[in-house]
């Protein structure tokens, strides 16, 4: 065991190193704010939880931080989060364990997420499982004389071309695996190859335990101490999105951090909690359904940082997500209080 006078030279000189690096402290996650209030990303060796309601978007938000995070260690060879020098010689990677979506499903929002940076168009998901090449509010189907299918298919390639060969070396996807214990076991296999920089677990609840003795919420603490040594052992930041109870539902005021359904052990547990809201406007009331989402990214817990909120938009059709501004949405859902 380790005495202070021990690790606090190690600590100090881990300082010295990022004062005089240029190495990013975390990954970045595509959103300039949401940086601002984590001090610099993902860091390793923390725990994050996204809550949320079903269908906020959670998901969808997830992917699009897997997808910056790619993207940008692609873009930066030669730079990673802050990391030991063991890993130097490593490609980094980020994890995703997908619980809840199959591959085609996944891909599919990888891919329209990409051709939205890569085209600046906008594909929908649901039609493009189908073969639709049209956006939110067209349909384009297979028509070989038609320019306009011809254009749409050759910018759908172009996000395919981008995703496949630049950005997607650096994730690594698993869809088999249900066990924690068995999930563990993987990314041992890939830290002898790999340099783990985050893993994102879609989600909490689907994770099944090794053993199935004891009660509902004892399982529930014991899957979020598993994830918090999860982070420290492959010196990684881990990220699980996580549900709300039943009383988080039907409570009137916002989700709070007690309507997180892993149990008080998450709350406890998480360096950081994220809560994900739809915000509703005497406009947006009218169009319930609209895929135009106006959405609240709250920082309600950072044991090392400040809290915040950080108001985004998100088009729950292609995955397209930005920090929201005010100017350039009211085309999309009219006058917001």
């Amino acid at each position: 065991m380790p005495r202070l006078v021990d690790v606090i030279p190690q600590v100090f000189e881990n300082l010295q190193a990022r004062m005089t690096s240029e190495m990013p402290v975390g990954l970045p996650t595509g959103i300039t704010q949401l940086d601002d209030v984590l001090g610099g990303g993902w860091e390793r060796q923390e725990l994050s939880y996204l809550v949320g309601d079903s269908s906020v978007g959670k998901s969808w938000l997830a992917s699009f931080w897997i997808l910056a995070g790619a993207k940008w260690l692609a873009e930066h060879p030669d730079e990673r989060p802050m990391s030991s020098q063991e890993k130097e010689n490593k490609l980094p990677v980020i994890v995703f364990w997908s619980l809840e979506m199959a591959e085609l499903q996944v891909v599919v929002r990888l891919l329209t997420q990409t051709a939205k940076q890569v085209t600046e168009k906008d594909f929908d998901s649901a039609k493009l499982k189908r073969g639709d090449l049209g956006g939110p509010d067209e349909s384009i189907t297979r028509d070989l004389d038609n320019n306009l299918w011809r254009r749409r298919a050759a910018e759908l390639c172009k996000a395919y071309l981008t995703l496949y060969k630049k950005w997607a070396h650096h994730v690594i996807a698993e869809f088999d695996i249900n066990r924690l214990g068995d999930f563990i076991e993987l990314l041992d296999e890939i830290t002898k190859n790999f340099d783990i920089v985050m893993v994102v677990i879609d989600y909490f609840r689907l994770m099944q335990e090794s053993e199935s003795e004891g009660t509902v919420v004892a399982a529930q603490e014991e899957r979020s101490r598993q994830l918090i040594t999860m982070a420290k052992s492959f010196d990684c930041h881990v990220l699980s999105i996580i549900d709300i109870n039943r009383l988080g539902q039907t409570t009137r005021g916002g989700v709070k951090l007690q309507h997180i359904r892993g149990g008080v052990a998450a709350q406890y547990d998480a360096d950081v909690i994220m809560i994900l809201e739809k915000m509703i406007s005497p406009s947006e009331e009218l169009e319930e359904d609209s895929i135009h989402a106006h959405l609240m990214l709250k920082i309600a817990k950072q044991r090392f940082g400040r809290q915040g909120s950080i108001e985004l938009y998100m088009n729950q059709a292609t995955g397209h997500v930005e920090e929201w501004d005010l100017r350039e949405r009211m085309e999309y859902n009219g006058t917001l209080s």
